[in-house]
């Protein structure tokens, strides 16, 4: 394995991103540890929260949103083995005279990583194109990496009791999206949420969230805005169901083991943004088409009205349901 004869060095993982894809930084933190015993610096934007009590994290430097060049222009070389993550590709650096013999095709994902984050576009498709592999999005970045890939290993070592009239047995529903673009309408938001909640089993129905998401009708109890991250995954380990879009709420749920999670995807469908136990509901209209454009999460690509997310009618989401629950 690459990483022989290195233990007692300096390693960050830096991945400026969202809440979802902050949180996959615990599966490389876990398997940089496995293979070096050493704890890693997380670099992110923001939601240290998620790695508290982590044992393979060994700091956390949270940089807002700066700008991207600049703080990997300010940590690169303070450490000395640094991991720049760009959403689905991963790529080292070392401070001079440390060698580390990388058994990987660099050159393969050199094209992806430079064109971040517009990873399909021509140049990349013609180099790697990553549906191919029918994997998770962080298991690519541990193929990027030399990490070992056939699991995902993004575990939640916390959480806050929210108990607050939370009733034993309930259904957590969310239709926020990306944070990063709250104040926009997205492509992947989905209409139908007023329609679906009073046909769902007769069992309470809690909304999380943020503030700036829009209520849903018919809810039992809105929580948008009202939970730390750590609550959020406390009421997530205890449902009986969640039901979200592709975004946050879909990663957390994952690390928070959510026992049951109904996935529904348009533009942002495919094997990349799948988890293994998790169930999903896609267009049959379109074929993804996440990053073929600048503007993808706010303009549909193909200019027909999201058409993608209202295939995903009331009636398909229900029987998903009542197939699972």
């Amino acid at each position: 394995m690459w990483f022989r004869n290195i233990t007692g060095m300096n390693v960050a993982l830096i991945r400026l991103d969202g809440m979802g894809g902050t949180v996959t930084l615990a599966d490389q933190a876990k398997k940089v540890f496995d293979i070096t015993l050493e704890p890693s610096t997380l670099i992110i934007r923001k939601y240290s929260a998620l790695f508290k009590d982590n044992p393979y994290v060994k700091d956390i430097i949270e940089v807002d949103y700066q700008d991207y060049k600049e703080v990997l222009a300010s940590y690169q070389h303070q450490f000395d083995l640094f991991c720049d993550i760009r959403f689905i590709v991963g790529k080292w650096y070392s401070k001079p005279g440390i060698n580390i013999p990388v058994n990987i095709d660099d050159t393969k994902w050199n094209i992806i990583y430079e064109n971040h984050p517009n990873h399909r576009n021509k140049e990349c498709k013609k180099v790697n194109d990553i549906d191919k592999y029918n994997l998770n999005q962080t298991q690519i970045v541990d193929m990027s990496l030399g990490l070992p890939y056939e699991s995902i290993s993004i575990d939640i070592f916390a959480e806050h009791p929210y108990k607050k009239n939370i009733p034993n047995k309930y259904i957590i529903v969310s239709n926020g999206i990306d944070m990063q673009y709250s104040n926009t309408k997205q492509t992947k938001q989905w209409s139908y949420w007023d329609i679906l909640i009073p046909s769902l089993p007769p069992l309470p129905v809690i909304q999380v969230g943020t503030s700036a998401d829009t209520l849903i009708g018919n809810i039992s109890i809105d929580l948008r805005g009202k939970t730390d991250l750590l609550q959020l995954v406390y009421l997530l380990r205890r449902a009986a169901l969640v039901i979200c879009t592709e975004g946050g709420i879909m990663h957390l749920a994952y690390a928070a083991k959510s026992p049951k999670v109904i996935v529904l995807r348009g533009p942002s469908g495919g094997p990349i943004n799948k988890y293994p136990n998790q169930v999903t509901v896609d267009s049959y209209t379109c074929s993804n088409c996440w990053w073929s454009g600048p503007n993808w999460y706010s303009q549909c690509i193909k200019k027909i009205n999201n058409i993608c997310m209202k295939t995903i009618t009331p009636e398909r989401v229900l029987h998903t349901v009542y197939n699972i629950i």
